[in-house]
């Protein structure tokens, strides 16, 4: 089933709307946004580092508008927390060089905390801060 979102430069883009295990309703809530992902982003949990998971919690380098891992111990803005990977990124081209690369994101959902790479209780209470819920939110 494909979905329209807004890429966040005003243009409408069909996507399609695979259902990820940390978005607890399918994605229903909040919204998917079309965002670019700094080519120096790395996913520590994943091998290569260069290949980022679907839940991996990000954040938005203030000066480039790039997106990369949230970092809590950061000062170039990527450590606010303010959306989710939906889906798996490869930032390595077919030379295998690290290149700034589309990747889909979701923001103010609800969200399994089991499921997302990178959450910790700062990037939780930041992320709560653009509308998002987790399951322990939800459930007894």
């Amino acid at each position: 089933m494909a979905d329209r979102f807004r890429d966040g430069i005003g243009m409408d883009t069909e996507q399609e709307n695979a259902p990820s295990e940390f978005l607890m309703d399918g994605g229903r809530q909040g919204r998917q946004v079309g965002g670019i992902i700094m080519s120096t982003a790395r996913d520590s949990g994943s091998t290569p580092t260069t290949t980022l998971r679907a839940g991996l919690v990000m954040g938005r380098i203030t000066i480039t508008d790039l997106w990369k891992e949230y970092d809590d111990g950061d000062s170039d803005g990527t450590n606010v927390a303010r959306a989710i990977l939906v889906k798996d990124v490869n930032l390595l081209n077919n030379a295998g060089t690290a290149v700034n690369s589309d990747g889909p994101l979701h923001q103010g959902g609800y969200y399994d905390e089991d499921y997302l790479y990178g959450l910790d209780d700062n990037g939780e209470a930041d992320l709560r801060t653009f509308h998002s819920s987790f399951k322990k939110d939800l459930l007894p």
